[in-house]
């Protein structure tokens, strides 16, 4: 099996937007009812951000732009490979992952990119960290058992605990918005498959049944549906199910690679990156698949966008 890290070239890379394992084969869809009465309302706060990652640059480095695609900015500004941005409920610092001391760690630093912490500090290889809800947990990916396994830890980097303790490769955390369940993808029943365990690591359910690769799950603000990334129509194509796994919807039906789906704060906008202009850009749509806007307009690669309800930038900065 390859390396972690060659896994995340692999997912990163510009064009080649791929989760950790791939099928052969494809499965037909069901297709439910679509919540309709989100859709075309007001534009977000002022308060939102939507962070990504860009090799605009020369190398992957993290940045932040308004929810309209204004304002682009490099946070990070590092000759190492910074990836997987996600801001802290409190909109005050920015979780990511960083290759600078070596191999990849998990890192924190404020939202102008300053006090740039390392968290993990192991040997392993730590990646797709996730906020919990009230800031005060982090959950990411770590082999540091041997095989890739969902830990979680203080926000402090102390306390870190093995959720999944399975023999199967677990990745991809992502809470739910009440803190109490957290998603994942995994292969422990042979494809790769959406789960849902609670945020203890009890309670493990497989939600999604496919002979083709699903991952990248993103849960709604009011926790009723799961956005994800499924290889089930021979690429990636962003998905919509219900917590349960039921009624499933194929949001993206475009020839090109549709990849990473976040929700706005607000439910009512799907953020997502997709190579559909050439190139990996950052686009915006609304909830039931319709009005997709490219946000980036970069001829570079931008990927992995993760939206923030707050971003708050220190005083030193402004």
């Amino acid at each position: 099996m390859r390396s972690m890290a060659t896994r995340i070239r692999h997912l990163t890379r510009r064009g080649r937007l791929a989760v950790i394992f791939l099928s052969a084969t494809c499965i037909g869809l069901t297709f439910g009812a679509v919540d309709r009465t989100n859709v075309n309302r007001p534009r977000a706060s002022n308060d939102e951000r939507i962070l990504f990652q860009s090799d605009r640059d020369g190398n992957w480095e993290v940045y932040v732009m308004r929810t309209d695609g204004s304002e682009q900015t490099n946070l990070s500004r590092s000759s190492a490979d910074d990836i997987q941005p996600s801001a802290s409920p409190d909109g005050s610092r920015i979780v990511f992952v960083s290759n600078r001391t070596g191999n990849y760690e998990v890192f924190v630093m404020n939202t102008d990119g300053s006090h740039v912490q390392c968290l993990t500090n192991s040997s392993a290889e730590d990646v797709y960290p996730a906020w919990s809800p009230d800031g005060r947990r982090i959950a990411f990916t770590s082999n540091r058992s041997g095989n890739d396994e969902i830990y979680v830890m203080n926000a402090d980097g102390k306390e870190v605990v093995n959720l999944t303790n399975n023999p199967a490769t677990d990745a991809g955390p992502a809470w739910s918005r009440d803190g109490s369940h957290i998603a994942f993808h995994g292969n422990r029943d042979g494809d790769v498959e959406i789960y849902s365990m609670r945020s203890d690591g009890t309670g493990p359910m497989r939600l999604t049944n496919s002979p083709k690769a699903d991952s990248q799950a993103s849960w709604s603000p009011d926790g009723k549906k799961i956005a994800f990334a499924s290889f089930r129509f021979g690429k990636p194509d962003i998905l919509l199910m219900n917590a349960d796994g039921s009624a499933l919807v194929r949001l993206t039906n475009d020839p090109s690679t549709d990849y990473a789906p976040s929700w706005s704060p607000d439910g009512r906008k799907i953020v997502f990156h997709s190579s559909r202009d050439g190139n990996s850009e950052i686009y915006s749509m609304n909830n039931d698949g319709t009005g997709a806007v490219n946000l980036t307009h970069n001829p570079a690669g931008d990927i992995t966008p993760k939206w923030s309800a707050r971003f708050k930038t220190p005083k030193s900065a402004r």
